[in-house]
């Protein structure tokens, strides 16, 4: 600094990457073309904290990541940009993730889309309720595991890639 001080600089992306030991392979990402683009990931949370630490972990695997602060942000970019995948918070003000992962479901041109919710809800009944509205997994915040995360979306995007009609071979 201009003090003298030193002061540490990081790349978040790169740390988290080395922490689970990826060295930009993510165990369980979907393995990939090289040449091909790497699939787009929906991050939505109200919290910029959560958001940016679900963002770098999912770069660090190798994802491209959007980011929105709440349900209807997300909405009006899912319309706009797509996603292969959204992963939401359920509590944010306005469209929480219940309504946008029924949102989704209800729409003819996304109702495909894998959803997973990232939630501080844990109780059965709020699990029952997000599997309810069409989410593909539901993953409690109080447990939060990010090589369970990037396996859930490689898993959940190699499926839906592997299904009927997605032009997948």
């Amino acid at each position: 600094l201009g003090d003298g001080r030193v002061a540490l600089v990081l790349d978040a992306a790169a740390v988290v990457a080395s922490g689970l030991g990826l060295d930009g392979v993510a165990a369980g990402a979907p393995a990939r073309d090289a040449a091909a683009p790497p699939a787009r990931v929906l991050v939505v949370d109200d919290s910029i904290t959560t958001r940016t630490l679900v963002q770098s972990v999912l770069e660090a695997a190798g994802f491209e990541v959007g980011v929105a602060p709440d349900g209807a942000a997300a909405w009006r970019l899912l319309q706009e940009q797509g996603a292969a995948l959204v992963v939401s918070d359920v509590e944010m003000p306005g469209m929480d993730g219940f309504a946008l992962c029924a949102a989704i479901r209800a729409a003819p041109r996304l109702r495909e889309l894998p959803v997973v919710l990232v939630t501080g809800l844990e109780s059965p009944e709020q699990r029952r309720r997000g599997l309810e509205v069409g989410a593909d997994a539901y993953l409690g915040k109080s447990s939060f595991d990010q090589d369970a995360l990037v396996a859930t979306v490689g898993r959940l995007l190699a499926e839906r890639a592997d299904a009927p009609g997605t032009g997948a071979a």
